[in-house]
């Protein structure tokens, strides 16, 4: 979650720290600019862990992520430990949304969060 949508969908200020999922990989969605977070068994996502989430700030995001992703319990390394945490799942369900090409965070920096945040972020709040 980049800091610039976070911080427009919830009312608290969070720490958050480097983070590795492994067993998972990042896809592009068809026809969009975010990802899906999927089960891949060589898989392996460099993210951020954001401790402490208040219940309301959940419900926000949860909503935001919408029908296709589930919050789903997750083990992440950080500061060279294991911590349990929570991640937006793609539902299998909807894995033929999916595309076969890796999404990459730096590229979605660059070119389409700006576009991001107007379509989705400032529509939902």
């Amino acid at each position: 979650m980049f800091d610039e949508v976070l911080s427009s969908l919830v009312k608290g200020r969070y720490n958050k720290f480097e983070a590795e999922l492994r067993g998972y990989t990042r896809q592009c969605v068809k026809g969009e600019h975010y990802p899906g977070l999927m089960r891949a068994r060589r898989g392996n996502v460099q993210g951020s862990l954001i401790v402490d989430i208040s219940a309301d700030d959940l419900d926000v995001l949860d909503e935001f992520e919408g029908r296709y992703y589930k919050r789903t319990a997750v083990t992440v390394r950080s500061e060279n430990r294991p911590i349990v945490a929570e991640a937006y799942v793609f539902r299998s369900r909807f894995r033929c949304l999916l595309s076969e090409s890796a999404w990459c965070p730096q590229q979605f920096r660059r070119e389409f969060l700006t576009k991001f945040v107007d379509r989705y972020v400032l529509k939902s709040g």
